[in-house]
């Protein structure tokens, strides 16, 4: 939904107008449709489109001697110098007008005031010049707000509106929950909860390890998400880095990794085929940035090191006994003058 999007009111008994009916006998209700879907672009264009009823049944798409019939024959729009209007949308967007205005003048009244209190308490502390002195500094700074908050004022309907909200995150769940959170937000908080999204969305690209909106919400996410330690500046730089692109290894590249650090292929094989499957991610469907680091944490241990054999010669030349499960055949040379065999262990 668009940012500048408004609405206008629909009267719910607008079909028991005259002209309407007459529009409805004519063309049916489709032609009622396109009327309404004409006023709509009226809206959009301060009440003046230009005379095409090629243009506008391409649009709508439909027949332009339907488009020419409904602007001229039920007394519905008036034309003039190649444009057409209504004038019933003239004088819903005159009053909403209005009402703009009137939020202004309301919103500097406010602020005035304010500002005049300000100033009665500056001048109340006039004989004591530090305290003056800060006073002054404090008053250029409020008054600089104070401007700030006037243009925003007449904006923040829209700008702190959980709708905006709603439509800017893409991980929502239990609206009603979370509106009556956001109601308890203070104006600064809304603000830097929507500026901090399109951050938060950078630093986690990935949409499901994303909080849900709830938890966002609920957690003060923007708050809680960067260290208050944190440069900002940083910060940015960060975000601006170019991202880093994982490049899974290779099995041989795993295999030789793992005997360097004195395990078996076996182990290696296992452990790229796992992560291969999943497309490189873990057991926790979390992507793998570093796979050196994940076979560390997972695979390098005690347990997982080939087991050493033991062999017991018995009590009789000839005889042998391995204990142990192994995987493959072994070579056993008895010495000099014995025979060699070859076992595989259960």
């Amino acid at each position: 939904m668009s940012k500048e999007t408004f609405y206008f009111s629909h009267d719910y008994n607008a079909r028991t107008d005259v002209k309407i009916k007459g529009l409805i006998r004519k063309h049916g209700m489709t032609g009622y449709g396109i009327f309404w879907a004409i006023v709509e672009d009226l809206y959009n264009n301060a009440n003046a489109l230009q005379v095409d009823y090629d243009g506008i049944a391409y649009d709508l798409r439909t027949n332009s001697k339907i488009i020419e019939s409904i602007l001229n024959d039920f007394d519905l729009f008036s034309t003039e110098n190649g444009c057409f209007g209504s004038k019933s949308v003239e004088r819903r967007l005159d009053k909403r007008n209005e009402k703009s205005t009137k939020a202004r003048e309301s919103a500097f009244k406010r602020w005035s005031k304010d500002k005049q209190e300000d100033q009665r308490n500056a001048s109340a502390s006039k004989n004591d010049t530090k305290a003056l002195r800060y006073e002054y500094e404090g008053n250029a700074i409020k008054e600089s707000i104070i401007k700030d908050k006037i243009d925003k004022d007449i904006k923040s309907n829209h700008i702190v509106s959980f709708e905006n909200f709603w439509n800017s995150y893409d991980k929502n769940i239990e609206r009603e929950k979370c509106e009556n959170l956001w109601n308890n937000f203070s104006e600064c908080e809304k603000v830097g909860c929507i500026e901090y999204i399109p951050v938060y969305i950078k630093l986690k690209p990935y949409k499901r390890f994303r909080k849900n909106s709830f938890d966002y919400l609920n957690n003060k996410s923007w708050l809680n998400e960067i260290s208050s330690t944190q440069d900002p500046g940083n910060i940015q730089e960060r975000l601006a880095q170019p991202e880093k692109i994982f490049k899974p290894p290779t099995l041989n590249e795993v295999i030789k990794y793992f005997t360097e650090h004195g395990f078996d292929e076996i182990l290696a094989k296992r452990a790229w085929e796992g992560y291969e499957v999943a497309n490189w991610h873990d057991s926790q469907s979390k992507a793998i940035k570093n796979w050196k680091q994940k076979m560390i944490q997972v695979w390098f241990k005690e347990e997982n090191r080939p087991k050493t054999l033991s062999i017991d010669r018995g009590q009789h030349p000839g005889q042998v006994m391995v204990t142990g499960k192994v995987e493959a055949k072994y070579r056993i040379d008895y010495g000099n003058n014995r025979p060699e065999t070859s076992e595989k262990t259960d």
